[in-house]
């Protein structure tokens, strides 16, 4: 690291405030994300999942599809992410959840070759929390609309942190999306992040 960069670096850290506990207490980041995610769900409405099947993907520690296996009454949750040690949290979090019996919660590893869910199988697919961290969103719309059944939905939460376009190699997001879904039988209903 050059001279410069050192110097610039210590001086931003310094005058940086210090990070909120839930980025550094796990505890603290759980009880944070589920406040946050009961937010986030109340622009949606129960009724999109009761009955249905449901894939959480990006479902990290497994948060956003156990919230929806105990308030929205789904047939069953599949959580999908690249993490395999989230993935593992998740199974942890399952096992402790008290989950209605009459749905079914499982969370599975992902891979950048595909989801491993089968073709049209899903009724709503949700992605809270994830796409900002998309470079390349086509690939992953088009596997959604895959697995999606006809007539399925997404339910889609986002934080485009490279501006109001979002990531991906200046492709707005909500293009993409609309090239790759809209207008083929499948439904997006997006929640637009507070700012």
């Amino acid at each position: 690291m050059s001279l410069r960069s050192a110097l610039l670096f210590e001086l931003s850290r310094r005058r940086l405030p210090k990070p909120a506990s839930r980025t550094i207490d796990y505890g603290a980041y759980q009880d944070w994300r589920k406040q946050s995610l009961s937010s986030s769900w109340s622009a949606f409405r129960d009724s999109d999942l009761r009955g249905k099947d449901i894939l959480d993907f990006g479902c990290g520690d497994g948060a956003l599809g156990l919230f929806l296996a105990t308030h929205a009454s789904p047939r069953s949750v599949t959580g999908v992410d690249l993490d395999p040690a989230a993935i593992e949290r998740a199974l942890v979090a399952r096992s402790s959840a008290r989950l209605p019996a009459a749905t079914r919660v499982e969370f599975l590893p992902g891979s950048i070759d595909g989801l491993p869910i089968a073709d049209a199988c899903i009724d709503v697919l949700v992605a809270f929390d994830c796409l900002e961290h998309v470079m390349s969103p086509l690939p992953i719309f088009r596997d959604w609309f895959r697995v999606l059944r006809p007539g399925g939905r997404c339910l889609l939460e986002w934080f485009p942190y490279k501006g109001p376009l979002g990531a991906a190699h200046g492709i707005p997001h909500s293009c993409a999306l609309g090239t790759c879904i809209l207008g083929t039988g499948r439904d997006v209903s997006c929640r637009r992040a507070p700012v």
